[in-house]
């Protein structure tokens, strides 16, 4: 019996079988079914194609994971900050990917079915085709958005963030976008807070002082909570979400198309108030 369970395992460890890689500092890894490339023997860039279903890779200077399926192709530099260890200079995918970069209790997360990454110094540039999903959590506030669109992009810190800074730096998605916030209990509150609304396109930005989220577009607006947000909107042409230091929303500021009707339903009272 022991023979037979030994066969077995062989046979289903062969079957999952990957190329692995990790540089010397620890810093850049990735995990492959197959991968071709070619590599300088002195310290300098290299460019690698690696195929697989996830292929997995990640940059730990970057605080960036990336799992993508198909063929992902990388071109990777050495890290002047830190010997021995490689960074990502560029990443496409030609199959559905998944990003995550992390910070001290922040986490953004984005998805599309396919992706480009590129790097300068001052910002890492992530270019997505659809539909595309952009998740932004902070674990700290009991705080999640969720975002979702045909297309986007979204720039993130090149290293990972301090403290209280998002992960996310800015981000546009565009084509039948949705949003949804949930948050805890603000003082005052005996209950947690949602919003969600849908519109054409929409722009975070998390690199401004306060924060905002600009959903534009034939805005249709819908929340609960305690506030006078708990309310269904419709007929809004653009809706400005400011969010404080700690990612929580403190007020939207809506606007309507000249010659619109706005329409409010009040939940629960049954109140209908148009504007034109």
């Amino acid at each position: 019996m022991k023979r037979v369970a030994t066969i077995l395992l062989a046979i289903a460890s062969s079957a999952f079988a990957q190329v692995h890689y990790q540089d010397r500092a620890g810093n850049l890894e990735w995990r492959a079914a197959s991968f071709s490339g070619s590599f300088p023997t002195s310290n300098g860039p290299f460019s690698v194609k690696l195929k697989g279903s996830p292929v997995y890779v990640r940059s730990a200077v970057q605080g960036l994971d990336v799992y993508g399926d198909g063929t992902v192709t990388i071109h990777a530099a050495p890290n002047p900050a830190k010997k021995g260890a490689y960074m990502l200079q560029s990443l496409t995918t030609s199959g559905a990917v998944r990003a995550i970069q992390k910070s001290a209790g922040s986490t953004a997360e984005l998805t599309g079915s396919s992706a480009r990454y590129s790097e300068t110094a001052s910002e890492g540039s992530l270019e997505l085709s659809g539909p595309v999903k952009i998740t932004n959590r902070d674990e700290a506030q009991h705080r999640t958005l969720l975002a979702t669109g045909q297309r986007g992009s979204a720039t993130l810190d090149p290293t990972p963030p301090q403290p209280g800074k998002s992960a996310l730096r800015t981000a546009t998605l565009e084509g039948s976008v949705t949003i949804d916030v949930a948050q805890a209990p603000q003082p005052g509150e005996s209950a947690p807070s949602t919003f969600h609304a849908t519109g054409a396109k929409l722009f975070l930005n998390n690199a401004s002082t306060p924060a905002t989220a600009t959903l534009s577009g034939d805005v249709k607006m819908s929340g609960t909570g305690e506030g006078p947000l708990n309310a269904n909107i419709e007929g809004v042409q653009t809706a400005v979400i400011t969010l404080n230091s700690k990612g929580e929303m403190t007020k939207i500021d809506l606007s309507s198309a000249p010659g619109s009707q706005t329409t409010t339903r009040v939940k629960g009272l049954g109140r209908k108030r148009g504007s034109g």
